[in-house]
């Protein structure tokens, strides 16, 4: 019953890390924190159809590469840098926004395109 076992999960890539039990609660503390701050940061944005991984993937680019495994130092990260976090999330709130209403103006007729893009100049 091999298919179990923390070593082949991980060979497969379903876990990160195999937990040794006497550091257990202190790594699940850190991981399920990080994962809540992700969420929360995730529902932000998710009305403007921004997904959890375009979040992960904004914060894998503002914080060092070589914490992004460390959940402890992740957490700390965005505690301290929540305003950037914010300000990023914004910006990509905006592209989303932004390609939404071209995506809207291009199914229009030219000239209620025009008209409308009119009114905005």
């Amino acid at each position: 019953d091999l298919h179990d076992r923390a070593g082949r999960m991980k060979a497969k890539g379903v876990i990160r890390d195999s937990l040794d039990w006497p550091t257990a609660r202190r790594y699940l503390h850190w991981r399920v924190r990080r994962r809540l701050l992700e969420l929360g940061l995730s529902k932000t944005v998710s009305e403007h159809g921004i997904k959890l991984s375009q979040v992960q993937a904004v914060l894998a680019d503002l914080v060092d590469a070589g914490s992004l495994d460390n959940d402890e130092a992740v957490c700390s990260w965005i505690d301290k840098h929540g305003d950037k976090v914010k300000s990023e999330l914004a910006k990509l709130k905006n592209k989303a926004l932004s390609a939404k209403v071209a995506e809207q103006l291009a199914v229009l007729p030219p000239a209620d395109r025009h008209e409308i893009l009119k009114r905005f100049s």
